[in-house]
């Protein structure tokens, strides 16, 4: 009677003897999934696309075409979380030894299989093996994900500090929420993975030092206003705005502006930002490093002058993640910024899309 779990992992058994292959299947599909193969290069086809199935190989050494060291070898480097083993003559000992020696089984097995009970322990015990090194690995993704989250609170919570200290913290807080919302469009571009993105957290001093370093950046070319005067008193004539909004761009993009006046509003759009987009990218993605800051950094002083002046701003992102084009709408008459009342769980929000 089959006591094997329809949902475990497959048992690859690799012989080019027929009688061998229904005689394995026999013994073993009584507790496990059983995938045969008749030779290495019918096994490494079967593995391109189901490997991800499989958890023990088994295999013969001496077959037509190619040994089974050989399927072991590319085993090992193309699939290396598949527990291998080795099944040979005595002849053959020699090879068995030569394996183990150089890391591509767990253990070799004598044939011919005469003792059917141990073959069956072996088996158990090289599936248990793999089944335990999968949920460490799972353990070690969820603790490297919990990091990576924890940078990615750090991160934000920065950005909200710093919008919060404008001289409008209402319209930067808004800009920063439409903001953060369109990077989020580039989390998974980067070809960063969680176990690289461990590094990413720093701790309070990693986080200390990132704000120091965007604030620096953004208030050094932001103008400076008076935080407790009234929208009226604070009117700026909107050509110092439109002049103010387009030195802060020429950080970004290389191309001239194209500027138009649709109704009651001025339409900018501004493009060559690739290069930035790909700094973006890496930042949305953990980066730290000072490129990626810098271009953020770029990106609030324009969001903070844009939505401080009433305005939006829209980017738009190839489909390499690079930045095509940026696009503002700034009021007709300088006014002031006036927004509705944010939302209380936009954060909330903004972590979800980044998490």
């Amino acid at each position: 009677m089959s006591t094997q779990n329809p949902e475990s992992p497959y048992i690859l058994f690799v012989d080019d003897e027929d009688m061998t292959r229904k005689t394995f299947d026999r013994i073993a599909s009584q507790e496990f999934r059983v995938l045969l193969a008749a030779d290495v290069p019918q096994a490494i086809e079967l593995l391109r696309t189901r490997a991800h199935e499989v958890g023990v190989l088994l295999t013969d050494q001496r077959m037509p075409g190619a040994l089974g060291v050989e399927l072991l070898e590319h085993v090992r480097e193309h699939h290396p979380h598949i527990v291998r083993m080795l099944t040979t003559a005595y002849s053959q000992l020699e090879d068995a030894i030569a394996a183990v020696n150089r890391g591509e089984i767990i253990r070799y097995i004598e044939k011919p299989w005469t003792n059917i009970d141990a073959l069956l322990i072996d088996l158990r015990v090289a599936m248990r093996f793999f089944l335990l090194q999968r949920d460490n690995d799972l353990l070690l993704q969820e603790k490297m994900s919990a990091k990576g989250r924890e940078a990615d609170l750090d991160r934000l919570a920065v950005l909200v500090a710093i919008a919060a200290q404008q001289p409008n913290p209402q319209a930067a807080l808004i800009g920063l929420e439409d903001t953060l919302k369109q990077l989020s469009e580039l989390r998974g571009a980067s070809s960063s993975q969680v176990a690289a993105r461990i590094d990413t957290h720093g701790g309070p001093l990693a986080a200390a030092q990132q704000a120091e370093f965007l604030s620096c950046q953004i208030a050094s070319q932001l103008p400076q206003r008076d935080s407790s005067a009234v929208p009226a008193q604070v009117a700026e004539d909107r050509r110092a705005v439109v002049s103010s909004v387009l030195a802060a761009a020429a950080c970004l993009v290389q191309n001239p502006p194209q500027i138009s006046i649709e109704s009651d509003r001025e339409h900018i759009v501004l493009s060559g930002a690739a290069s930035c987009g790909a700094r973006l990218a890496s930042w949305v993605n953990g980066g730290r490093d000072q490129a990626s800051l810098q271009s953020l950094a770029d990106l609030l002083r324009l969001t903070f002058l844009v939505y401080g002046a009433g305005g939006t701003l829209e980017l738009k992102f190839g489909s390499d993640s690079g930045l095509d084009s940026i696009s503002i709408q700034l009021p007709a008459v300088q006014a002031g910024a006036s927004f509705s009342q944010q939302d209380r769980d936009w954060l909330e929000d903004i972590i979800i899309l980044f998490a």
